[in-house]
């Protein structure tokens, strides 16, 4: 009923309000001079006069630099940490923040699902590459105009644009690796649109296969550090139909991903292997035309998302113990028969039980936003937003016991509505190629959050509870047309706990969830200072940032081993950004540094600890040679970071810094840095090729059984035709 009741004020509301903000798909170039974004300001903006932390990488950039998914792709940018939670599952963390406290949009709209994906494994590796246009992420606060969750940052994922010209109609990516690791990306686009007519569409499908995933390097004991079950495989479908009307757009997508595979690897040495498959849908329709006299334009979604995720623990003798005395027969023995290591021993080590666990949840969300005219200096927009996700099918099953996560028929669900307006204080230098102006732009968004459950066998009874929220946003803004942005700004955050909330537990590194009874929502306070700034040869940003969280959750031991949510008084996270692009006709050199210091207070002990997730002070550096439009290249790289001594306890035993041969032992907190290299050739307009070399002998920054590469060389080849 009371879905029912809000979606009623959304349509009722949208005789004079418009809808939850789908950016509008524009041409790319190059990324620091006229890319356009949206994610930061729900209008098209050049990024280099936009008033916040964002940063952009487009399809041609990715393409350039032998990117092989969404997480690699983010994790080039400044400002931007990935936790690679197990092959194929990676985590974004922004300004200290990862999971719920971030929004994933696909082209606008909420990707976010707080039932199969409460916790920190927000899995964006699961969207694939080729179905991206590009990526768009906002580093801060980001509630009022993105939407609630927005604490930490926005990742937007633009799906392919149908005006772009593209006569790639079939590519087939090998990577190989050596010692024993290969990967192959398989994918076929079909576009179709005729000069002077208004009905366009594409067809992309991408198969990604990830065999004999290696964690070792070439003098590292390779094989000791095989990864036999690591294998993983995705297939990913978008759908994207238009259809251009006189005096509207009504745009229509579906975007489908199939992962299988993706073990929690560093639990082997306790007796068990968890392998995590996903299962995600999500299609939307758009509709956006002009409005009458109150409204310049008005756009409608609704969007519909089935997301559906199975894991299965296998456990070997030893794990009540947590303690495998013979690794390899454990991995072998969970091996299939005909692929079992003979040497490992005559009796193989039995496998004492399975623990499986399904859930699936579909959920429907319906916007509306629109722009107002303008009056004289003032330019205003308003949103509404109705979202709502339900526990459809639950299975489960411990060593032969059931075993159930969420409710069945438990429900999540929130409607908003926000405000926005930026007003031109002043504006001179209309007669110069780049006019300047000083703005003030703010606005407010209402929350009301909700969940209800039913009574089921899972020995929950049936509750409801509402949250409701009020944040707000405001930035002093200057603007020198063409040439950059300083601002000044401060916004509030607001999150409602999930129906439950997933967290790592300290010891033994396991996921677990704990229901939202008795957990209150998070707020946020954000102060920035920043700047944006291009000439012709160079390009730089900086941002300044203090962030205060009320009643962030924070894992809390309260046994041996056993850890529990509570939300924590007051967490603070400090930190700056900031990157550096120099260009030349032949070549280009970029440089980023990030780093974010994070506290929190307990109660009642009033002890302060570092913050969960914080990732340590860390810089990236690129050296391409070779032109935009050259036959072959040269790219150079180097990653680093510094000692991280202060961690969270439950981190204390989750992150993995390998400074030796042995990536089972890694139990300091050392500085770390990779050097790599990758040369590209292009052998004709349809096959091209790379070969890539990284050192990462004091290199080893790993979270949660992330199966990383470990101590050693690493080396690469890739294979690209296309036609």
């Amino acid at each position: 009923m009371r879905i029912w009741l809000l979606l009623g004020l959304c349509v009722s509301t949208a005789s004079f309000a418009g809808a939850e903000p789908a950016p509008d798909e524009v041409a790319d170039g190059e990324a620091s001079d006229v890319t356009v974004v949206v994610t930061g300001t729900r209008e098209e903006q050049r990024m280099i006069e936009m008033p916040r932390a964002v940063e952009t990488t487009d399809r041609e950039t990715i393409e350039k630099r032998g990117t092989m998914d969404a997480a690699e792709a983010l994790a080039t940018l400044p400002g931007v940490s990935i936790q690679e939670l197990n092959p194929g599952g990676a985590a974004p963390v922004l300004r200290g923040l990862t999971g719920p406290d971030l929004l994933i949009l696909v082209d606008g709209m909420d990707f976010s699902n707080p039932l199969t994906r409460p916790g920190p494994d927000n899995r964006i590796g699961t969207i694939g590459l080729f179905s991206v246009e590009r990526l768009e992420v906002i580093r801060g606060g980001s509630s009022v105009l993105s939407g609630a969750g927005g604490m930490g940052g926005v990742v937007n994922v633009l799906t392919r644009d149908l005006e772009q010209a593209d006569d790639k109609w079939w590519r087939w990516r090998e990577f190989f690796g050596f010692h024993g690791e290969n990967r192959y990306n398989f994918t076929t686009l079909l576009k179709y649109k005729k000069p002077n007519k208004r009905l366009s569409y594409l067809l992309a499908v991408q198969r990604d296969k990830f065999r004999s995933r290696n964690i070792g390097g070439l003098f590292a004991g390779a094989t000791d550090h095989w990864r036999p079950l690591s294998d993983r495989g995705q297939w990913d479908g978008l759908f994207k139909a238009r259809y251009e009307g006189q005096n509207f757009d009504l745009v229509g997508g579906y975007l489908g991903m199939q992962v299988k595979g993706g073990g929690r690897l560093d639990q082997l040495p306790r007796g068990r292997v968890s392998r995590q498959h996903q299962n995600d849908q999500f299609a939307w329709l758009k509709y956006k035309g002009k409005a009458g006299r109150l409204l310049a334009h008005r756009t409608f979604h609704l969007a519909w998302r089935d997301a559906q995720e199975e894991r299965v623990e296998q456990l070997c003798d030893g794990h009540d113990q947590g303690l495998v005395v013979n690794e390899r027969r454990c991995w072998n023995r969970l091996m299939p028969e005909e692929d079992q290591d003979p040497n490992t021993g005559a009796v193989p080590i039995p496998i004492l039980g399975t623990r499986e666990q399904r859930l699936r949840s579909q959920g429907w969300q319906l916007g509306m936003t629109g722009r107002f005219r303008d009056w004289g200096r003032l330019r205003s927009r308003v949103g509404l937003l109705v979202k709502s996700d339900t526990i459809t099918e639950v299975e489960g099953s411990d060593e032969g016991r059931a075993r159930s996560a969420l409710p069945l028929g438990a429900t999540h669900g929130r409607a908003t509505a926000f405000l926005h307006g930026r007003y031109t204080l002043s504006s001179w230098g209309q007669d110069s190629p780049f006019p300047r102006s000083l703005k003030l732009q703010g606005g407010l968004r209402g929350v009301n959050a909700f969940t209800e459950v039913v009574e089921s066998d899972h020995s929950a009874g049936a509750d409801r509870r509402t949250d409701p929220g009020l944040v707000g946003e405001f930035q002093i803004v200057f603007n020198r047309q063409g040439r950059g942005a300083t601002w000044l700004g401060w916004s509030q955050g607001f999150r409602a706990p999930n129906l439950s909330e997933r967290y790592f537990t300290g010891s033994d590194g396991e996921l677990d969830w704990q229901m939202n009874e008795g957990l209150q929502s998070q707020t946020s306070n954000t102060f920035e200072l920043g700047s944006r700034r291009k000439s012709r040869r160079w390009t730089y940003s900086w941002s300044l940032y203090h962030s205060q969280v009320a009643g962030l959750l924070d894992p809390v031991e309260v046994a041996t081993s056993s850890f529990q949510l509570i939300n924590a008084p007051a967490a603070r996270f400090t930190g700056f950004d900031m990157s550096l692009l120099l260009k030349a006709k032949t070549y280009h050199h970029l440089h980023q540094v990030s780093w974010t210091h994070g506290t929190v207070d307990r109660a009642p002990s009033g002890e302060t600890v570092a913050s969960l997730y914080l990732p340590p002070i860390h810089g990236r550096h690129l050296l391409h040679l070779g032109a935009g439009r050259a036959a072959h290249g040269v790219q150079v790289y180097a990653d680093w970071a510094l000692p991280q001594n202060d961690l969270h306890p439950a981190d204390e035993a989750q992150v993995r810094y390998c400074g030796g041969t042995d990536a089972t032992a890694c139990t300091g907190a050392e500085a770390w840095w990779t050097l790599g290299a990758r040369w590209f050739w292009k052998y004709s307009k349809r096959a091209q090729g790379g070969l890539r070399v990284d050192n990462l002998l004091d290199r080893r920054f790993r979270r949660h059984g992330s199966g990383v590469h470990a101590a050693g060389f690493n080396l690469r080849s890739e294979v690209e035709v296309e036609f």
